[in-house]
């Protein structure tokens, strides 16, 4: 809208809101103000007008009050800009009620969604002007909104093809993020990554998308997933709630699809350390028997950076940590499918044979394979459906080792492998102990090492 239409446009408001409007534009308001927001909307019509209308007096009045000044009742500017903005998030939050939505039919879902994401995307490009408004409130709004309107399968896909709205899911996690002392409480973001998950990433254009959210580089995207897959695993560590299972499994599949648009993603993503930070996974993953997070989304990534000249230290990581036994187990898993399994089958007997000329790498499917056997022994493992499919896998593990140790005395002048030290099997004591709490301990001694440091870079650009 040009700026000259201003006066013409407010004139079509309602008179309660041009009242609103005059009072809040004194005669030194900026016209680009106005106009940097018309930019958010894509026409200029009257029902569009009176929809944001408010908003718009409300941000000119609070980019007037000081940032450092405290909300002031008595200011009429901020009752103004307070009372507007609350007004707009009360919509959002009486909309985003299962109850309300429940009564319309379909075809409200997507006039709901035409006219509520103005409202969205004002709140959420300009939260930082919205003064003391809590911000966990519209965010919270925008994410339970956005899903129950995606219950609506044309709706959805309404959803998916407006420019932006990955910006705000994105936006809305980046906020909710919280830093607890206790990490299993502060689960807010969540249902944002739930959402992030389950929307489609189908080019560039979505990345950056992504990448303004978080307002981050695609370096700074990589570090922020890390983080929040270490939150994740301290979690997972400690609680069986089938939550974090679900947004690690969300996290997982939105970098999957990144990678897919990116290919200097997946190097931001192992220079982040999402190799230790899988590595860790799949200890508490072994423990826990909860397998299928892993099998379609980490194992790729974890596998992609088991070659090339540090791949022997790489595997030694790995088997530590328990990547045999997530083939071994996973491929018998009780959430794992025939072809799940055949891929793992597949991958096990590739995995072995490629390494036949690493020493340490022998040694440490020695001392996996033991560990192992500890594992499947206990009655819990006894009586899951894991065992059944467990001595055929541990057979095979056999036969492979068996290759590889006939082969190395031949190649033994060309080794290059990881020193022997690098090998360090789980102590008998701990093993004795509980086999079940093999994993957490080495998950909870990675984890201590590294969440200060990933926590600094969750946010980084």
């Amino acid at each position: 809208m040009h700026p000259a239409l201003l006066p013409t446009a407010l004139s079509q408001l309602p008179p309660v809101t041009r009242r609103i409007a005059n009072k809040a534009m004194p005669a030194d308001a900026h016209l680009g103000d106005f106009m940097r927001i018309t930019r958010i909307f894509d026409d200029a019509s009257s029902d569009k007008l009176e929809l944001f209308a408010p908003v718009l007096m409300a941000n000119l009045a609070s980019e007037r009050i000081p940032s450092e000044y405290a909300f002031d009742p008595e200011n009429p500017k901020w009752n103004l800009a307070f009372n507007a903005v609350v007004r707009a998030v009360a919509s959002l939050r009486l909309l985003a009620m299962p109850n309300t939505i429940a009564k319309l039919p379909n075809s409200s879902w997507r006039d709901i969604w035409r006219r509520a994401w103005p409202w969205i995307h004002f709140t959420s490009t300009f939260h930082r002007l919205l003064g003391s408004l809590d911000g966990e409130e519209f965010f919270s709004a925008h994410v339970q909104l956005i899903t129950l309107l995606r219950k609506d399968s044309t709706t959805a896909k309404l959803i998916e093809s407006t420019t932006g709205a990955r910006t705000i899911i994105a936006r809305a996690v980046k906020f909710l993020f919280l830093y607890p002392e206790d990490n299993t409480e502060g689960w807010e973001f969540a249902d944002g990554w739930q959402l992030l998950g389950d929307m489609k990433v189908e080019g560039p254009h979505h990345v950056d998308e992504l990448l303004d959210g978080f307002s981050v580089s695609l370096n700074g995207l990589a570090s922020t997933i890390v983080g929040h897959l270490d939150l994740a695993n301290e979690n997972l560590a400690v609680s069986s709630d089938s939550e974090i299972d679900i947004v690690t499994s969300h996290i997982g599949s939105t970098y999957t699809r990144i990678i897919r648009f990116s290919g200097s993603f997946r190097a931001c993503l192992h220079s982040c350390g999402i190799v230790s930070t899988i590595t860790t996974m799949l200890r508490i993953i072994v423990d826990r028997q909860t397998v299928y997070p892993v099998l379609s989304d980490f194992l790729p990534v974890l596998w992609d950076d088991l070659g090339g000249v540090a791949a022997p230290a790489r595997m030694v990581e790995a088997i530590n940590a328990g990547f045999l036994q997530i083939l071994i187990i996973g491929a018998a898993g009780p959430h794992s499918d025939e072809s799940a399994r055949t891929d793992i089958e597949e991958m096990l007997k590739s995995f072995l044979p490629g390494f036949t000329t690493y020493q340490s790498v022998l040694e440490c499917i020695r001392n996996a394979l033991p560990e192992a056997d500890v594992l499947a022994s206990t009655p819990q493992f006894k009586a899951s459906p894991i065992a059944k499919h467990w001595e055929s896998f541990r057979t095979l593990v056999q036969q492979r080792t068996s290759v590889l140790e006939s082969n190395f005395a031949a190649e033994f002048t060309s080794w290059q492998g990881a020193p022997k030290s690098c090998c360090e099997p789980i102590p008998a004591v701990v093993q004795a102990a509980d086999p079940f709490t093999i994993a957490r301990g080495g998950a909870k001694q990675r984890i201590g090492e590294r969440a200060n440091t990933i926590r600094c870079l969750a946010y980084t650009g």
